[in-house]
């Protein structure tokens, strides 16, 4: 029988061996007869015990190292949305990445932030009172005129109501 990709056959042996975690078969063997003709995996993928190829690092993870068996998860305050990858990104700002994060999540309505290092949504600062933020704001925004915030951490500024006007920007009443 030949023997199995990604495994090794010793002379005289009665099964294949796999390749040790870490190596993959060398595409250029047709056949291989000792774990010294294993491949390393490149930085950027794993490979598992027994690997034929190797596997890119998915969203969310990454590897720098090379010959290892599985990739590690971007630490929170990181993403990396492509896979393949040998380091994370950090967050965006206005934004937030928990730990294997594949996206920035967007700071709610009524929250901003100018760091890129948030790790939780929590972390997002609330608009003051006389303001607003949108999803995903950067910094917070005053009222304009003929608007008012009365209290913090508004998505939007409310009209003043009938029969009443605010000719300054950024206030309450």
């Amino acid at each position: 029988m030949d023997c199995v990709p990604g495994y090794f056959c010793i002379q005289g042996s009665s099964a294949p061996l796999p390749c040790p975690a870490g190596t993959r078969k060398d595409p250029d063997r047709d056949v291989m007869s000792s774990p010294d003709q294993c491949i390393d995996c490149p930085e950027g993928t794993f490979c598992p015990v027994g690997s034929d190829e190797a596997k890119e690092c998915s969203a969310g993870t990454y590897n720098d190292k090379a010959k290892q068996d599985t990739c590690q998860p971007c630490d929170a305050g990181t993403y990396q949305n492509e896979t393949g990858s040998t380091g994370c990104k950090p967050c965006t700002m206005g934004h937030y990445c928990k730990q294997g994060a594949a996206a920035p999540l967007p700071c709610k309505k009524g929250t901003h932030s100018n760091a890129t290092n948030l790790t939780s949504a929590t972390e997002c600062t609330d608009a003051d009172a006389g303001h607003y933020a949108t999803t995903g704001s950067t910094e917070q925004t005053p009222c304009s005129p003929g608007t008012v915030a009365p209290v913090t951490a508004m998505g939007t500024c409310d009209k003043c109501a009938a029969g009443t006007f605010q000719r300054d920007e950024g206030q309450t009443a």
